[in-house]
């Protein structure tokens, strides 16, 4: 009997230590769920990346549409081409874009700013601060560096990010129709 109520005693003062072990098991492994869950999302195909982007940039209030807007593709090659494509295929469309590729910012002084993870981020988004650019990608784990806007693929629907503090930093002025599409960060 002795033995049997020294096994509950230790069972009891045992309890709180692991039910408490096991909360923080559960934060833990949720928290990790969270931060892992943007990197198994997967890019967009490159015509839906352009597509998003081009509809984007029209809530954009702050651009100057009377001139083609100048949008800077690094790392990317693919959506460059279906950007031109795009562009070449819709001249009634209200926003002109001229594609530019793999170039220095400094020498082209773009509007916006298409990233992949190939391009050398903490260059070029030191430029875009400084210089004012809209910064997009297609990479979702780019989405908490600075990156304005993220499209990425939400379980095979479109997905956009908005970063707010870096759209604040960045001087960009949203239609608030971009909170109707885009998820805010």
């Amino acid at each position: 009997m002795k033995i049997a109520s020294s096994a509950f005693h230790h069972i009891l003062t045992a309890a709180p230590r692991l039910l408490a072990g096991l909360r923080l098991s559960g934060v833990v492994l949720v928290a990790m769920l969270v931060l892992m869950s943007p990197t198994l999302a997967k890019p967009l195909p490159e015509k839906m990346s352009a597509v998003l982007l081009l509809k984007s940039l029209e809530l954009v209030e702050n651009l100057d549409l009377q001139d083609p807007v100048k949008v800077l593709v690094l790392g990317n090659v693919k959506v460059a081409n279906t950007l031109e494509a795009l562009m070449n295929n819709s001249a009634d469309r209200p926003l002109q874009v001229q594609v530019l590729t793999n170039q220095a910012p400094e020498l082209v002084q773009p509007d916006v700013i298409f990233l992949s993870p190939q391009a050398s981020l903490p260059e070029v988004m030191l430029y875009a601060e400084q210089s004012k650019v809209l910064t997009v990608t297609d990479n979702i784990d780019l989405a908490t560096q600075g990156v304005v806007l993220t499209l990425y693929d939400n379980e095979g629907l479109p997905g956009i990010i908005l970063n707010v503090g870096a759209s604040r930093a960045s001087g960009v002025q949203w239609s608030p129709q971009i909170l109707e599409v885009a998820d805010p960060l």
